[in-house]
């Protein structure tokens, strides 16, 4: 019965044999689906450092409120000139446990949480999406603590997928 392409060759014997074809290259798609499948919970991704469509998300907490937006880009502006870190501002007007849930699902291995009263006392509140700890910084000192946390063992190829 006629094969796709015809394509054969001669085996040791003489007889036309048709040729076995495969692909198996990996993919993007494959390898983000892996990623995921190692690091994950059951509140949504955890993306290894190195894969992660934005290292940080900005989660700016006060609605409508124009100062706390601006405060928002500012802080962003600030992580992107310093670092060679994508960062998203979740700008929506959205509830406070919304963006948190959202920022867990979307799995942001850094979120730089913004609420009115940190702010009041100049400070912010990062998250560590693998861990789940907890930071209150002040607002000047963000900048060397994301540094130290790129430059951590491990933060860039993320240690929860290579010890699996």
């Amino acid at each position: 019965s006629p094969q796709p392409m015809e394509a054969g060759f001669l085996d040791p014997d003489g007889r036309e044999t048709l040729f076995h074809m495969g692909c198996y290259g990996i993919g993007v798609s494959r390898l983000l689906a892996a990623a995921i499948e190692q690091s994950h919970d059951e509140r949504g991704i955890i993306w290894p450092l190195a894969m992660a469509p934005w290292a940080v998300c900005v989660l700016p907490l006060g609605g409508k409120d124009q100062e706390m937006a601006e405060r928002g880009e500012r802080i962003a502006s600030i992580i992107e000139e310093r670092f060679p870190a994508e960062v998203l501002i979740d700008d929506r007007e959205a509830r406070p446990g919304v963006k948190f849930a959202d920022a867990d699902l979307c799995g942001f291995p850094l979120q730089v949480i913004l609420g009115e009263r940190n702010l009041r006392e100049d400070r912010v509140e990062v998250k560590v999406r693998q861990s789940g700890e907890r930071h209150l910084l002040p607002v000047s000192g963000l900048p060397e603590w994301i540094g130290d946390f790129l430059g951590r063992p491990g933060s860039m190829v993320d240690t929860m997928i290579l010890d699996r």
